[in-house]
């Protein structure tokens, strides 16, 4: 399988798509992401994960970039938790930390680490179900009827790439996750 075309800046990216980077901690930032705020996931955040969830919820919900430090093997809070006790007893406050900070970790990030050059999975995930590479960048990837895509992996809802966008569509990540590549409607 082809990877997706290369990879845009992120100064290039449409606005509204806020995406971010998944470093391994210690492992070099790329220049063009050196401007935006670095979160590091280390065993103090899995530890105690609320407030780093809170900051990572945050910047995925506003659509803004940053940089996840990940100074933990990702296996560590890969696996969803499993609560044996009955759900009425837990309370309203009741959070299940690291499942949300690994959806948070993943959701709408490229993985860089180890150096590589930044792999956005969910254009990955699209290419399986029979989207093809953009080469020229211009997109993520090409859905079978020849219209460029992004797959958006913010919060579901309308997004307005703005004017320079063109002909361009988006496929949120969930359609892609449920096996599909079904374009979003425009915004109202």
């Amino acid at each position: 399988m082809a990877a997706p075309g290369p990879v845009p800046d992120p100064t290039a990216l449409p606005l509204g798509l806020g995406r971010g980077l998944v470093v391994n901690a210690g492992d070099p930032i790329p220049p063009s992401w050196r401007e935006a705020p670095v979160v590091a996931v280390d065993p103090t955040a899995l530890a105690e994960p609320g407030p780093v969830v809170a900051v990572l919820h945050e910047a995925w919900s506003r659509r803004r970039p940053l940089v996840v430090s990940l100074g933990v093997d990702a296996e560590e809070f890969r696996e969803p938790v499993t609560v044996a006790e009955e759900p009425w007893r837990l309370g309203a406050r009741f959070e299940l930390w690291l499942d949300r900070l690994h959806f948070l970790v993943w959701a709408n990030n490229y993985d860089a680490r180890g150096g590589v050059e930044p792999i956005w999975w969910w254009g990955r995930k699209a290419l399986r179900l029979g989207a093809t590479p953009d080469s020229g960048a211009g997109s993520d990837v090409v859905l079978a009827d020849g219209t460029p895509a992004w797959v958006d992996g913010g919060p579901r809802g309308p997004l307005d790439l703005g004017p320079d966008q063109g002909d361009v569509v988006i496929v949120h990540r969930e359609s892609v996750e449920s096996g599909s590549l079904k374009v979003e409607a425009p915004p109202a």
